[in-house]
């Protein structure tokens, strides 16, 4: 699914690319960032969710890519002053932010962002589905 997925990222003509990740706690948002940047082919370590760090970076042979975490922001201000308006510039490949439900304000402005929403149907088995968040 992810290799599929990020076939489709690759052909949008636009940067970055932001993928909004929806979902409940434990779904697998991290999951699917992990697998993303391995067809993405990042380089370096998968350093886990950024939920504390807020936001992780990589290198990989498209770009720069960001996995960002909205989980432990309180006011949308903090995107502000955690550079949120750099990371949703030209300068990155694709971005992944998860919890991005959190701040609509946000997140509904971001031109041609992808909305993804996972699931969870079973202990081992989660729905993905893609879609414009413009829709």
């Amino acid at each position: 699914m992810a290799a599929q997925l990020w076939a489709e990222i690759r052909k949008l003509n636009h940067k970055p690319v932001v993928i909004l990740l929806h979902g409940p706690m434990g779904v697998g948002k991290s999951t699917l960032v992990r697998a993303l940047l391995t067809v993405a082919r990042a380089r370096g370590d998968f350093k886990g969710s950024p939920t504390f760090s807020l936001a992780h970076e990589y290198e990989s042979a498209s770009g720069p890519l960001a996995h960002i975490d909205w989980y432990r922001i309180e006011h949308a201000e903090e995107l502000e002053s955690m550079g949120m308006r750099d990371y949703l510039g030209d300068g990155y490949a694709a971005v992944f932010i998860e919890w991005a439900d959190k701040f609509p304000e946000w997140s509904s402005k971001i031109p041609h962002a992808i909305r993804v929403n996972l699931e969870i149907k079973k202990e081992t088995t989660r729905s993905v589905s893609v879609s414009s968040a413009h829709h």
